[in-house]
């Protein structure tokens, strides 16, 4: 699905950052082999208090889906109030990025339906 390889996914998230809406965490879109299948597209985020590995990436149900992954952590971790202000900044961050990628996604789709 041409609408999410890498030129086109990193053409949307320099849209999303002229937007304004990227805050402090760090976003990398990575080069995949699309003929791994639909599922290409990914993002790895970088979380400014946690290293928890995150990344966001389309899944294919009934339909293209853009969904955040958390990897599990091997151990706890414990955040002082500012620090879990910060997270949670960096939460709805990417929670808005998703939506959005989501967004363009569907309008490509139905694009590609139209034509």
């Amino acid at each position: 699905m041409p609408y999410r390889d890498h030129a086109v996914v990193s053409a949307w998230i320099d849209d999303y950052r002229a937007l304004g809406h990227i805050g402090a965490a760090a976003i990398d879109v990575l080069e995949q082999d699309a003929s791994a299948g639909p599922e290409t597209g990914l993002i790895i985020v970088g979380l400014r208090t946690v290293t928890t590995v995150t990344y966001i990436h389309p899944v294919v149900r009934d339909r293209p889906e853009w969904v955040v992954t958390f990897e599990a952590r091997e151990h706890d971790i414990d955040l002082t109030p500012a620090q879990t202000a910060q997270l949670a900044a960096d939460l709805e961050s990417v929670s808005r990025l998703c939506a959005y990628l989501q967004e363009r996604t569907d309008a490509a789709a139905g694009d590609s339906a139209v034509a």
